[in-house]
């Protein structure tokens, strides 16, 4: 669903005034498969859509992020993301040629990350590259969601200016819970609402960490899989938006 800046400022009031048409029962089973609830379907769906089991392994993918933020037009932070399947991942964040942080993993148990202070890689565990790696990760918050402990709720089938869409409440122990909205017609998700709830339980009103809303659109084909490649958020009443580019290069597992 392509989108104007103008209505990507106007999302979170939009929303608050959308009304569902019911709890419509969706089918169980969708391109021969059979999911266990609607929204399940839903969300399987779309990961199917994205086909991320598809992604080329004779070669690396290189995503590269442009970034930039409302409030500081001028600022451009660069992500670039090298993933070799199945496992090897890299990815760097650069300010003004400088790397700021990095991180890496070889698929083979190791996780590291890049010191800054003493310009070398550090060994770090599994549960510390899982939990600040993750929001550099390239792959949808909804990817593995029954390992990130997430409980998927169906929210109905409502109207978002005149187009129908399909709403998810995701309720999560360890993250904020989110309502995941997609179009009905392409099976895309192309809004997020984060919550000031985790598993329904409210949480401080001015958590820094927490994400308004976020928002994609443009999806883009990669061989076989396809990925947004704008995304914009919300956070702490600033607006950012991310520009990706995708290409497929030689395969290299030493790229640091």
């Amino acid at each position: 669903m392509t989108k104007t800046g103008q209505t990507l400022l106007l999302w979170a009031a939009l929303l608050a005034s959308t009304a569902a048409t019911g709890q419509q029962k969706l089918p169980v089973q969708y391109g021969g498969k059979e999911y266990t609830d609607s929204a399940t379907m839903i969300v399987g769906r779309y990961l199917d859509i994205l086909n991320y089991p598809a992604l080329r392994s004779d070669s690396t993918l290189h995503i590269t992020s442009v970034i930039t933020k409302r409030s500081a037009p001028g600022d451009t932070l660069y992500l670039h993301h090298y993933h070799t399947a199945p496992e090897y991942d890299l990815v760097e964040l650069i300010y003004n040629g400088q790397r700021l942080l990095a991180y890496y993993k070889d698929g083979y148990g190791n996780y590291q990350r890049w010191d800054k202070e003493e310009g070398t890689w550090q060994t770090m565990a599994e549960s510390d590259y899982n939990r600040q790696a993750l929001p550099f990760d390239y792959h949808s918050s909804l990817y593995e969601w029954e390992a990130t402990g997430m409980t998927l709720i169906y929210d109905g089938l409502w109207d978002y200016k005149g187009n129908p869409v399909y709403r998810v409440f995701a309720k999560s122990k360890s993250r904020y819970d989110r309502y995941y909205l997609f179009e009905k017609k392409s099976g895309l998700l192309f809004f997020v609402d984060e919550l000031e709830t985790r598993n329904g339980e409210k949480t401080s009103a001015d958590a820094k960490d927490r994400i308004d809303w976020r928002a994609y659109e443009e999806y883009h084909p990669i061989g076989n899989c396809i990925m947004p490649s704008i995304e914009s958020y919300q956070q702490g009443g600033d607006i950012t938006r991310i520009v990706r580019r995708f290409e497929y290069i030689k395969k290299n597992v030493n790229l640091r």
